[in-house]
């Protein structure tokens, strides 16, 4: 059940070469040697291999050690899942490529509902997507009609969603589920949608769509459950890690903090050029490995790459009255969206319910040195359909209150707002 590589054929200037998806920079020539299994394997999915973009091969999937492919093909008249792996694990251009193939950014956040518990005539429920720069979706929470908004947000394509997580199970978090599993097995190209969330999730989607006769041979189920989970690894550099924040008695709730992997310095090829390196070599040194030359010299990477950085970290949090367990995962993100149901006017709301207030949102903020807030879940009480700046004015207010002298930047979300990267920040797209 494996097959070799014999070949890899990458471009030249690695170092420098970008693109938005995996298929821009890199190409591989493959000669395959294949041993088929006299039984079905199991699905990679299973085992913690997540898929990533398409770079031209039917399938592919990433681990922390090695690249695997899944290629579907028929053979001797039968269907075989047969995974690929790399075997060559020395050969520094595999290295180099296999680091470019997998590394992803979060490139824009979409809110696609903003409501609290229910929908209005200007807001849905709960639903942000985060787009990659692999054009792949990671969607947080799907509130009733959210695949409605995917249709009609201009920036995220239904067919790219591979990952969905759910805080908890109420309503207004999770029953647009149902719909936008039913659609994912016709659009989603036999790729595999990862849901994971609290414990019962996966009796919850069972139930629906088995007893509706659909499908869920496209979808895998991870439920998720203590205090503080492991984080998950959805493959190119993101991990998300869970922690259990506090909302109902009655229902576990998660809050999820995304964070991208250290980026590597950038090479200056001039500069290694000047000291000897070239070809290959510059690949290595791209890749943060020092050369040794035929003559015994030493080119050390740290002379000709710059400093590496730290990959954004963007915190979710609702729906909470305390999300004190999260804080140390959270510490100084790059983006703090965290609830602000109500004002403090109705703070034996907010307490009854279990959500929070503006004023509560931002100190939460300050006390983890976040770098940006962004309020949403917004109650109804605040939604004014034609003066929407009016409406969600005492949450503002509040929070500017909260402030003082602080600099923190805060928004309140509506639907369909985006927010673009730019470096290691979000800005607000006009």
């Amino acid at each position: 059940s494996s097959a070799h590589i014999l070949s890899l054929d990458t471009p030249s200037g690695l170092d420098s070469t970008t693109g938005e998806t995996p298929g821009d920079y890199i190409k591989a020539t493959w000669t395959l040697t294949l041993a088929l299994p006299k039984t079905g394997l199991s699905d990679p999915s299973k085992t913690g291999e997540i898929y990533l973009a398409d770079i031209g091969i039917p399938r592919a999937c990433y681990t922390a050690k090695t690249l695997r492919i899944d290629y579907c093909g028929k053979f001797f008249g039968g269907h075989y899942r047969i995974p690929l792996r790399i075997e060559s694990e020395g050969d520094e251009k595999v290295q180099a490529a296999r680091q470019k193939v997998s590394k992803a950014t979060v490139d824009r956040i979409v809110f696609l509902g903003t409501s609290s518990g229910v929908p209005t005539a200007a807001r849905g429920t709960s639903c942000v997507a985060l787009r990659l720069s692999n054009k792949q979706v990671v969607l947080f929470d799907c509130g009733e009609g959210s695949h409605r908004q995917i249709i009609k947000s201009k920036s995220i394509t239904a067919s790219r969603i591979r990952h969905i997580f759910i805080t908890h199970l109420h309503g207004d978090h999770s029953f647009g589920l149902f719909g936008l599993i039913n659609a994912l097995h016709i659009t989603s190209n036999n790729s595999k949608i990862n849901i994971y969330g609290p414990l019962g999730i996966r009796r919850f989607v069972e139930s629906v769509i088995l007893i509706s006769a659909s499908s869920l041979d496209h979808v895998n189920i991870v439920e998720i459950s203590g205090d503080s989970p492991p984080a998950i690894d959805i493959g190119s550099g993101i991990t998300v890690t869970p922690r259990k924040i506090l909302h109902v008695k009655e229902l576990e709730c998660y809050g999820y903090i995304v964070k991208e992997s250290p980026r590597r310095g950038k090479l200056d090829a001039k500069a290694a050029k000047e000291l000897g390196a070239k070809g290959r070599e510059l690949g290595i040194l791209a890749c943060g490995k020092d050369i040794v030359r035929e003559d015994g010299t030493i080119i050390e990477a740290q002379r000709v790459t710059s400093p590496p950085s730290p990959g954004i970290k963007i915190a979710l949090l609702w729906d909470t009255y305390d999300a004190s367990n999260a804080k140390k995962e959270a510490t100084e993100c790059s983006l703090l969206i965290h609830e602000a149901t109500f004002t403090s006017e109705q703070k034996e709301n907010a307490a009854k319910y279990g959500h929070s207030t503006a004023a509560f949102a931002v100190r939460y903020a300050l006390e983890i040195k976040a770098k940006a807030l962004v309020m949403t879940h917004i109650s109804a009480r605040f939604q004014m359909d034609n003066k929407r700046d009016e409406g969600v004015k005492p949450l503002l207010e509040e929070a500017l209150k909260t402030l003082g002298n602080s600099s923190l930047p805060v928004v309140i979300a509506d639907d369909f707002m985006e927010m673009q990267r730019e470096g290691d920040a979000f800005q607000v797209r006009s």
